[in-house]
């Protein structure tokens, strides 16, 4: 298992990167917060892709996958602060994106069955 935090400046690349690299993987999305408790955004779902804006352009990270053949989810993460990810053994990889407020999202990786 490695845990890495993602530098500011390679957030563009190394996400988008990240996302490739887990493309079709099933994902599921958890926002956790103080006011909020724990919420269930997206459960194994498959993986599209990953993006990540830098901060001058508004600053975002977003999750995109697919809920049906022709139907796709894109789950907005704004004014991220940290991005920490942990790439596990068995086919298994989490990323925790840190947003101003305090909200932390977790998005986990499976991968499919072959």
């Amino acid at each position: 298992m490695q845990t890495y935090e993602i530098p500011r400046d390679k957030w563009s690349t190394d996400v988008t990167r990240f996302g490739e690299d887990h493309h079709r993987w099933l994902v599921s999305v958890e926002v956790l917060g103080s006011e909020i408790g724990a919420q269930p955004e997206v459960r194994n779902l498959p993986l599209e892709g990953l993006s990540a804006e830098p901060a001058a352009k508004g600053g975002s990270v977003s999750v995109f996958v697919e809920s049906d053949i022709d139907d796709h989810l894109t789950h907005l993460i704004q004014r991220p602060t940290r991005i920490v990810v942990d790439e596990g053994d068995n086919g298994k990889a989490a990323m925790e994106i840190v947003s101003a407020d305090g909200t932390s999202t977790i998005v986990n990786f499976l991968r499919p069955p072959l």
